[in-house]
This record gives structure tokens, C-alpha cells and sequence, in this order.
């Protein structure tokens, strides 16, 4: 595995799963209340950062083919229904009843997308004639 996909599973993905984190110490340590263990809004959080950062890695990469337009749709769709599903859980925060269950499946779901995508796309993006490709923007 290349430098470029450690860092990114370092700087991304697990950056990414911070929110998850917080949420399982709290929930273990504190014994006061009513925590869950996993909420809709970490697993909404942790995918927009993996979409956040992979638009942003494509606004860097200078190859000109279908794979990076359908890498931009895909993304950007993906962060779009994230948003639009945040905002059902903040009207279930508000009251309004909702599944939580069956909204913790279906991000689960969308985040192992996700992830597969993304990390498929830090590989790709590591390979040697893209990174000869990304050093040339840069140093332009």
C-alpha cells in the first residue's frame, strides 16, 4: 500500500469516525442517561468527510477522463444525501418519530459505500502516472 492511501486512512477515514469515538467513551464511561451507543448523525459525519475529502482531492487531480467526472458526480451525490438524510435526524432530535433503527442501517449501509469508493479512489489517485499527474498541477 502506497504512502498516499496510509495517510488518507489516517488523516480521513479515521478523522472521520472521531465523532464515533467520542460517542462509545461517553457511552461506556457515563452512567447517567440515556446515550446510545451509535447515533445516525456520527455514521452522516463520517460520510461527508469521506466525500468532503474526496472532492477536494479531485479539484487537485489533473486527469481529464470519464472516471474523474463520474468520481465528481458520485461524491457530490453522495454528500448531497447525507445532507438531506442530517436533516431527518435532526427532525427526529426535534421529536418527530423516527426509526433510528432502520436510519442506523441504512447510513451503515451507505457509509460502507462510502468507504469502498473512497478508498478505491485514494488508491487509484496513488498509482504512479496519477501522481506524476498531481506533482505537474502543483508545481504549475
Amino acid at each position: 500500500m502506497d504512502l498516499k492511501v496510509h495517510k488518507w486512512l489516517v488523516y480521513t477515514a479515521i478523522a472521520g469516525l472521531i465523532p464515533m469515538f467520542c460517542r462509545l467513551v461517553i457511552y461506556y464511561v457515563y452512567d447517567g442517561g440515556d446515550i446510545k451507543m451509535v447515533s445516525p448523525s456520527d455514521i452522516v459525519a463520517f460520510g461527508i468527510i469521506l466525500h468532503l475529502s474526496t472532492l477536494n482531492e479531485l479539484e487537485h487531480w489533473d486527469e481529464k477522463s470519464p472516471w474523474k467526472t463520474w468520481a465528481n458526480g458520485f461524491a457530490f451525490t453522495f454528500g448531497f444525501m447525507y445532507t438531506v438524510i442530517f436533516s431527518f435526524v435532526v427532525i427526529g432530535e426535534a421529536g418527530a418519530k423516527l426509526n433510528d433503527d432502520n436510519m442506523i442501517k441504512l447510513l451503515t449501509f451507505l457509509a460502507a459505500i462510502s468507504f469502498i469508493f473512497c478508498a478505491s479512489f485514494s488508491y487509484r489517485s496513488s498509482k504512479p502516472n496519477v501522481k506524476n499527474r498531481l506533482r505537474e498541477t502543483e508545481e504549475a
